[in-house]
């Protein structure tokens, strides 16, 4: 199966249309039929948040990973026969109860997600120093960050989030996903040996869960040009409105 078709089972099984897609992506219609016809293939970042919305890992959506199994088939669970005798106290008591379970489910989600539906925060992370530095003899990369700004995240599980790419796309180069805790809103971390290749991204950001709740923010992006070349920074499309400023000293 090719990347295109699996978006495109992957978007009917969420019941979405081509459109629809193209909204929750932040491009139009004709693109997402261009990716589900593998006329084009979405860049880097379109691939995360494609991954993210399908549940799956960029590999995995890339076909490069294999898909999580499918739970096995539960067989229909066997009614027993009522007892012809019914003690109609009891029977009162069942009917009372479902009915309040159906009266709290009712105004619990129906009620409170009209008025004040839950809404995870956008782009938490708004200050951000980094500090880069490849090892063109052995195609790695360290990279070391201090961010600050996610106090709004108090209370979230957030991973921290570790892409490169082939060149082209070709598939993942590398993937990680580690537990990230914020202190104050505040975090300061170091990454070593992340290979790369030239032509190639590194993307490095978050996602954060809370219940049912997630969302995403990706406040790094490389592209590796060539050897003994700067890198080309790309600012990501969902970074919102952040400091990011380059400090060497990270690495030091």
């Amino acid at each position: 199966m090719t990347l295109g078709q699996r978006i495109q089972e992957l978007r009917k099984g969420l019941s979405l249309s081509q459109e629809e897609l193209g909204e929750k992506m932040g491009v139009s219609r004709q693109a997402i039929s261009k990716w589900e016809g593998d006329q084009t293939i979405p860049e880097l970042d379109k691939l995360i948040a494609l991954s993210k919305l399908f549940g799956l890992t960029v590999g995995q959506l890339l076909g490069v990973e294999n898909l999580p199994e499918s739970p096995e088939d539960v067989s229909e669970a066997k009614l027993s026969t009522p007892p012809r005798r019914q003690q109609w106290p009891l029977l009162v008591l069942c009917v009372l109860l479902i009915c309040s379970l159906c009266l709290n489910f009712y105004y619990h989600h129906r009620v409170l997600e009209i008025l004040d539906p839950p809404q995870p925060p956008t782009a938490p992370i708004n200050a951000i120093e980094y500090a880069c530095l490849p090892h063109h003899e052995d195609r790695t990369v360290d990279l070391a960050f201090a961010i600050e700004g996610g106090g709004e995240l108090s209370g979230w599980d957030i991973t921290l989030d570790i892409y490169a790419s082939e060149l082209g796309f070709r598939g993942m180069l590398y993937e990680e996903h580690r537990p990230l805790t914020l202190k104050r809103g505040t975090a300061a971390f170091t990454l070593e040996d992340i290979p790369f290749d030239y032509g190639g991204f590194v993307i490095v950001g978050i996602t954060y869960t809370k219940d049912e709740l997630t969302a995403g923010q990706n406040f790094f992006s490389a592209k590796a040009t060539g050897p003994g070349l700067p890198w080309e920074n790309m600012a990501p499309t969902d970074v919102g409105q952040v400091t990011l400023l380059e400090n060497p000293a990270l690495l030091s």
